[in-house]
């Protein structure tokens, strides 16, 4: 299943920029042209979408938006591509030359949010959608785009290097989601982009005398987060063949948590070129841009190896203890689920921003994202009971350098850590005792992971620990 909002853009274009008679372009003073365009925007969405640094609860009634894919606001960026009525003298080539922002408050999945009137010019140029944006970033937008000073619009580079803070992805704020840019040559007139063949469009259509001027496949938004969700516990009463004196016999799960989680992502990419998106956690203020909850944000070792910064948001105790019972007969290489987490009910889903480089910016070493079980295992020796209290099993995300393998519909999600509008869904298989502290070798030792890596809603991991 598509991962991806689908939008659908209806464009009627108009344009209030023109040249200066200065011969200095940095001291160029922008003035208004008669607007000869007009560009609407309607937007479709079909598909989930999933929001929050955290843990949040999904669901709601049958037929509504839910808040994990509503489109509560929708900003759309103009870049001036060269030629036309937007001229390198007035808005320099590839940067901001119009904004226009519309709020939505529709809770039907029919409902279309629409863009109406904006004003435009004709000529060559890139579009950028922007969904569920900050009131601060829409602001900054609309600053660079007024500005009377072409040294003070923002390139497509800046506009796509602009950070959020993983705080506001939540489900009073929507996901934040972004387009690729599209190239397009506005024609003067009524401007269509996903509704039919390039060309003229005539009201038989349905739609009304214009120009499609991208094609007829809809614009497609992408999801800034990834989702990390729990399956289920494989729990085998035999983890050991070599060992056949010693028996898992229960598990007791008591919190779930994530580490290593950037705090902040750029607004889209650019080309190939991820590191817009995916911020480097670098220390400011003697503050580290990498989250963890608040008791293990000083915690170091072997896959965390800096400090972080206190967010309880990255932990979920539950509200009740799940106790889970060894099950009977199954060796080491068992797959029957002896609990799952149904319908997300105990262990919500936890979403998190882009970490495929892993980088500190510190010291270089490499901190993927970890999602960490923490609960009391129960075993016996000789038919002799003993628990060990507080035992924590860590998971890589989508790695399997540590044992396990990755099965993917799509060959380039393998083996590459965590990236937006992706959907991690782990299975842990508990072959041991695990470790007393989170980040240490124990705690990963018997981790095999097996990952069904796709789009959003299908990625499936199945995770032995130990």
């Amino acid at each position: 299943m598509k991962l991806k909002s689908c939008f659908l853009i209806m464009l009627m274009v108009c344009a209030f920029f023109s040249c200066s008679d200065n011969d200095e372009p940095v001291n160029l003073t922008i003035t208004p042209v008669v607007p000869d365009a007009t560009l609407s925007l309607a937007v479709q969405t079909d598909g989930r979408v999933k929001t929050k640094g955290g843990f949040i609860a999904d669901g709601a009634a049958v037929g509504k938006i839910t808040w994990d894919f509503q489109v509560k606001n929708l900003t759309l960026v103009v870049f001036n591509n060269g030629g036309g009525a937007y001229s390198d003298s007035n808005v320099p080539v590839g940067s901001v030359a119009a904004v226009a922002t519309q709020n939505y408050s529709g809770e039907k999945i029919t409902d279309a949010p629409i863009i109406e009137q904006a004003d435009l010019a004709s000529g060559s140029a890139f579009l950028l959608l922007l969904a569920n944006l900050p009131t601060d970033k829409i602001n900054e937008l609309a600053t660079s785009s007024n500005s009377a000073n072409p040294a003070e619009r923002k390139s497509i580079k800046e506009v796509l290097q602009m950070t959020t803070d993983l705080s506001i992805e939540n489900s009073g704020n929507g996901l934040s989601m972004s387009s690729a840019l599209i190239p397009v040559t506005i024609v003067p007139g009524i401007n269509y982009v996903g509704f039919g063949p390039t060309g003229r469009i005539d009201p038989a259509d349905g739609i009304g005398v214009g120009t499609e001027i991208h094609g007829p496949t809809p614009v497609e938004l992408v999801r800034r987060v990834a989702a990390i969700n729990l399956e289920g516990i494989i729990l085998p009463e035999n983890p050991d063949a070599k060992k056949p004196e010693y028996k898992s016999v229960r598990f007791k799960l008591d919190s779930a948590f994530v580490a290593n989680v950037k705090s902040t992502a750029g607004l889209g990419t650019w080309g190939e070129d991820v590191k817009f998106i995916e911020q480097a956690p670098v220390f400011d203020n003697g503050v580290s841009n990498y989250l963890a909850p608040e008791d293990f944000a000083n915690l170091t070792g072997s896959l965390k190896t800096g400090i972080s910064t206190g967010d309880n948001t990255m932990l979920y105790d539950l509200k009740f203890s799940q106790n889970i019972s060894a099950t009977q007969g199954e060796g080491e290489n068992g797959t029957t689920l002896a609990w799952k987490n149904e319908n997300n009910a105990v262990v919500p889903p936890c979403y998190v921003y882009p970490n495929q480089d892993g980088q500190t910016g510190v010291d270089g070493k490499k901190n993927y994202t970890l999602l960490v079980l923490k609960g009391d295992y129960t075993y016996s020796i000789n038919n002799e009971e003993k628990t060990e209290y507080d035992r924590y099993y860590a998971v890589i995300v989508n790695d399997t350098s540590l044992g396990g393998t990755v099965d993917s519909n799509d060959e380039s999600k393998e083996n590459v850590h965590i990236e937006r509008n992706t959907k991690y869904t782990i299975t842990l298989q508990i072959l041991g005792s695990g470790s007393a502290t989170p980040f240490d070798p124990p705690a990963f030792a018997h981790v095999a992971a097996q990952v069904k890596v796709a789009d959003w809603n299908v990625i499936e991991i199945d995770q032995p620990v130990d």
